[in-house]
């Protein structure tokens, strides 16, 4: 086994994933929601390396997404309101007998619907040969509820379940099924209501050792989400919860990958057992990637419970890897192209491709109208990094399209949420328009088009990064935040070869009796300054220098800041057996990061923690002390 950095194994809105290990490949699958096509399918061979081969709901006319619109739960108080989404719920794919199954759920959410009411259009789709990405029609089954799954039983009977009942009190209940008509073949049953009884969701069964095991999720998608399970020596029950719940816990609030739940078990070749699941990559409060598909180790022991790893950025796998293969020969990418997505029923006619470039019939619905076909070519952000454009014209021939016309670019998240820049034909407007519904915000800015020449055009973009995002192609910009360097890496728990400030020395050298203020004036102008001292004893077989570092904590600001900052260094000769004293004198700027809503530094008031380290590295860290800055204090200058 190596240790490589695979996560997230797929990148960009990819939640809920459900995976099968079939003839040397894996098959994965995700929640696609309301955008077309839909339920993308993914392979890889060495669980690195992933390729997205098609779409399970790939035809218009296959199911209809119309109804499925995003509801704003609680509205009335924006910081309490969420957006419930409509579409295509947590997918299972399945391998039996030379047949691929996906069950899946489209959840309803009509305007005539109350916020809280939602349908349910349970269904099962199959193919022979997934490589030629043609699946079936939906076959249709009764189940008032989402996170539908498979599992077949050893004497053939395949059974289904599914968390139903209305949220959060959902409950996970099975069936029998017959996969050729969706007829039910027994009656629902209740297997198991969790164990906080909040949104127990996602549920898997696997037969080994004996036992039936029930896998689920629960605490809801964020900060609360963990994964627990049971087992039963009959498979309906009763099953008896693991006395280890949860398998997966939260992740750690600090870390990089966080949320973690909702995910399928599956086992190497090699013996290794792997969970495939959904988590997000937090950074200064944001996840701009959305749910992503990320994989851990596990290790299940004969007649035990699993035990699942901690979601980690890398991951052991197997150091063999098959180079050689080459993906069978699919069909020849059109406009609806597997990279290409639509927002829910498309008009194929309204798509044109000439080569690079697509000719576009408008609608008449814009953006915020869920339920009419909008023109609208989109793609998943795959990176935290990038950019995107487009290019359109002439404009001399926009102007003869119709009233109404709107065109350009936007981000795009659901008819409640998006940001867009586009040309509004009729008024001769440059329009940058920011919408987020359930939090009351709509606000919009416009600028007058120059007059243009015959054939001119004109081109959208935008750059982003994991910290900013809507910076103009036209713009440079510094937008790298407060973490970066020994910051960068201190945050996301990653830990380089060789920290900031390593190796500074060439002997050994012991520190003590650490000195600083209880308390710090920095004066009504910001002139007051404080000494850190340290004694520094030369404890190796050579006289030399040491570099004494002191690193700053803001412990109570109210702004996002990194654990420690550099702040200060003195460098002393110390002779070999003997002790010296290093002193560090600071002001203001140890203590001051940068306001954005006054434009001012800003020494904050409170605790703080001095720091002593031979290096960036937090084992690294010496000693330290806390003091108190009694005022607060706002400058401007450098």
């Amino acid at each position: 086994m190596e240790r490589v950095r695979v996560n997230p194994v797929i990148s960009g809105f990819a939640p809920d994933p459900s995976i099968v290990y079939v003839d040397g490949t894996y098959f994965l699958v995700n929640s696609s929601f309301h955008i077309f096509p839909d339920l993308p399918v993914y392979v890889s061979r060495d669980l690195r390396e992933w390729e997205r081969i098609g779409n399970a709901l790939n035809r218009p006319g296959q199911l209809s997404l119309k109804q499925s619109v995003t509801k704003i739960v609680g509205p009335e108080d924006p910081d309490e309101s969420v957006c419930a989404e409509g579409g295509l719920y947590a997918p299972t794919i399945r391998y039996h007998q030379g047949t691929f199954y996906i069950v899946c759920t489209n959840v309803i959410h009509s305007r005539s619907q109350a916020s809280t009411e939602s349908g349910h259009q349970s269904f099962i789709l199959s193919t022979t040969d997934i490589w030629a990405d043609e699946w079936s029609d939906p076959v249709f089954y009764d189940f008032n509820g989402i996170d539908t799954s498979l599992f077949w039983d050893d004497d053939g009977r395949v059974y289904l379940i599914g968390a139903s009942g209305p949220p959060p009190e959902t409950m996970i209940r099975q069936f029998e099924i017959d996969l050729k008509t969706g007829k039910k073949l027994s009656e629902e049953k209740l297997l198991w209501e969790g164990i906080t009884k909040v949104y127990p969701k996602g549920p898997h069964m696997y037969k080994k050792d004996g036992w039936y095991y029930l896998l689920m999720a629960e605490g809801g998608c964020f900060a609360d989400h963990h994964t627990i399970i049971a087992r039963s020596r009959d498979i309906w029950g009763p099953y008896e919860p693991n006395p280890a719940n949860p398998v997966l816990n939260k992740a750690d609030q600090e870390g990089y990958i966080r949320y973690t739940g909702h995910g399928d078990l599956f086992q190497h070749p090699s013996g290794q057992w792997y969970f495939v699941c959904l988590g997000v990559r937090k950074s200064n409060g944001r996840f701009i990637m959305g749910r992503e598909s990320v994989l851990t180790a596990a290790t299940w022991p004969e007649g035990e419970y699993p035990v699942i790893d901690k979601v980690e950025l890398d991951v052991p796998l197997p150091i063999k890897r098959d180079l050689s293969f080459q993906w069978p020969v699919r069909r020849s990418p059109d406009c609806l192209d597997v990279a290409l997505v639509h927002i829910r029923d498309p008009i194929v006619e309204n798509y044109e491709c000439d080569g690079s470039n697509f000719i576009l019939t408008s609608s008449k619905a814009d953006l915020a109208n869920p339920e009419a076909s909008v023109t609208f070519i989109g793609k998943r952000q795959r990176h935290l990094d990038g950019s995107a454009s487009v290019t359109l014209g002439p404009l001399d021939q926009l102007a003869t399209g119709g009233r109404g016309l709107r065109t350009g670019l936007c981000y795009y998240k659901d008819e409640h949420r998006f940001v867009r820049i586009f040309l509004d034909v009729d008024s001769k407007e440059l329009v940058l328009e920011i919408v987020n519904k359930a939090r009351f915000i709509e606000r919009k800015i416009s600028r007058s088009l120059e007059a243009v020449g015959k054939g001119a055009k004109i081109t959208f973009g935008i750059d982003y990064t994991e910290l900013d995002y809507g910076k103009g192609l036209r713009e440079m910009y510094y937008g790298e935040g407060v973490f970066v360097g020994y910051r960068h890496y201190e945050k996301l728990q990653n830990d380089p070869l060789f920290y900031f400030g390593y190796g500074l020395s060439y002997t050994s050298f012991e520190y003590s009796n650490l000195q600083v203020p209880v308390r710090i004036e920095s004066g009504d102008q910001g002139d007051g300054t404080f000494v850190v001292s340290v004694d520094v004893t030369n404890t190796g077989d050579r006289d030399g220098h040491e570099i004494v570092q002191v690193y700053i904590s803001d412990v109570e600001c109210a702004a996002l800041r990194p654990r420690k900052e550099l702040k200060g260094f003195a460098k002393v000769w110390v002779e070999k057996g003997k002790t010296a004293t290093a002193e560090v004198r600071l002001n203001k700027y140890a203590l001051s990061h940068w306001d954005e809503e006054e434009e001012k530094w800003h020494a904050e008031s409170g605790v703080f923690t001095a720091i002593v380290s031979r290096s960036a590295d937090p084992r690294d860290e010496v000693l330290d002390s806390d003091f108190e800055l009694e005022k607060s204090l706002y400058w401007t200058g450098v």
